[in-house]
């Protein structure tokens, strides 16, 4: 793990069991990996549904002309249908956690994102890239008491408890 390390200052410091220091002092709690997991559960099913319904908005059901070219239609849908959620997904993830720091699943469990370095409210640049290095791998934990994701990682964010860094 040590080749992804960022440059120093800027990670969270581990000062006790699923507590960091940011950068910025900030002294805050973070979610265990089976919390982020059960919010990454419920953003899925949102972003299911959302999925499942533009699919139908667009696509419907097979025209009986086609009933020949059953596969290919389901074929098409297939791909359509990942197109579709891989989009939501990305929109969901960036929007939300630029304009709220929260998902539906974050914050059901009282969670938020923020900047690794400094404990604010994420950047878009931090946003997107966090959103588009999610979509290949998905919710990949690091080993590290800090429960942060690779994308997390890579992207200078971190999930904390809202409550706990507010006190």
């Amino acid at each position: 793990m040590s080749e992804y390390r960022r440059s120093k200052g800027t990670e969270p410091r581990i000062i006790g069991p699923n507590v960091v220091k940011l950068a910025n002092g900030v002294q805050a709690k973070v979610p265990t990996s089976d919390v982020r997991f059960i919010a990454w559960l419920i953003d899925t099913v949102f972003v299911l549904t959302a999925a499942v319904f533009v699919q139908r908005l667009f696509w419907g059901n097979p025209p009986a002309s086609l009933e020949g070219f059953r596969d290919f239609w389901l074929l098409d849908q297939t791909i359509s249908f990942a197109l579709f959620f891989s989009v939501i997904q990305f929109l969901y993830d960036c929007l939300l956690h630029r304009l709220w720091g929260t998902t539906l699943g974050k914050r059901s469990s009282g969670a938020c994102l923020v900047s690794a370095a400094s404990g604010a409210r994420v950047t878009w640049r931090q946003a997107i890239g966090r959103s588009i290095l999610r979509l290949p791998l998905g919710v990949t934990l690091l080993g590290d008491p800090a429960h942060q994701g690779l994308h997390d990682y890579l992207a200078h964010t971190i999930v904390i408890f809202r409550k706990h860094s507010e006190e």
